[in-house]
């Protein structure tokens, strides 16, 4: 048996999973409907609370990377034809996380932490909710590729839909710092980090 590279993000994923593995933890997963995608931890150290709040106040704490995979199937009622499906790519697609730590965090501290992972968790499971959603969208309209460059231009039409989609789900939720703008079923806790 040949042994194949994983793909950078794949490899971080079953890096992450090792080393909760060892440690004793399992390994988590954002959800949506049937589809999974594993959480990679990204630990991150700093010398007090302040320099971490800086820190995060300064960028995205945590990212979604999500792509799609593309394909055609023939139609049920027309075998000459096909149906141009979309899903999401759960081999290539994965939620990168924070882990804070710094030498002299307090029980409060980690109570904060705790909320903060969890409202941010929750932020990127609704850039998640959008690619699902929109890869459902897609699949239902049961449009007809004619062609591969037909069937590109509708992949590319995919990935202009779900870039527009995203960058506005941000701009609502400031990333999640007003996450409770979000439209009702993607509202939750904001993204707030501050020092006790």
């Amino acid at each position: 048996m040949r042994s194949r590279r994983l793909n950078p993000a794949l490899r971080l994923a079953v890096v992450g999973a090792l080393v909760l593995a060892c440690q004793g933890q399992t390994p988590r997963f954002v959800s949506v409907g049937d589809v999974q995608l594993p959480i990679v931890v990204r630990p991150q150290f700093y010398t007090d609370c302040r320099s971490a709040a800086e820190a995060l106040s300064s960028r995205e704490a945590a990212v979604a990377y999500i792509g799609y995979t593309f394909g055609a199937v023939p139609d049920r009622n027309n075998p000459n034809k096909h149906i141009f499906v979309v899903a999401v790519d759960t081999k290539r697609s994965y939620i990168e996380m924070p882990l804070l730590t710094w030498p002299t965090i307090t029980p409060a501290d980690s109570e904060h932490l705790t909320y903060l992972n969890n409202a941010l968790e929750w932020h990127e499971r609704g850039h998640l909710a959008i690619a699902v959603a929109i890869a459902a969208e897609v699949t239902a309209a049961q449009h007809p590729v004619t062609s591969p460059a037909d069937g590109r231009a509708q992949a590319e039409d995919v990935i202009r839909i779900s870039n527009a989609r995203q960058t506005a789900y941000d701009e609502l939720t400031m990333h999640g710092i007003h996450q409770s703008r979000a439209p009702e079923p993607l509202r939750g806790s904001d993204t707030i980090f501050y020092c006790r």
